[in-house]
């Protein structure tokens, strides 16, 4: 299992991405 320390960069990282394809 993904730790907390690792599997919050990932979703800050996909959320980035999903903003940023919103904001395209």
């Amino acid at each position: 299992m993904l730790r907390l320390g690792q599997s919050v960069p990932m979703v800050a990282q996909v959320l980035g991405i999903s903003q940023s394809f919103l904001y395209r």
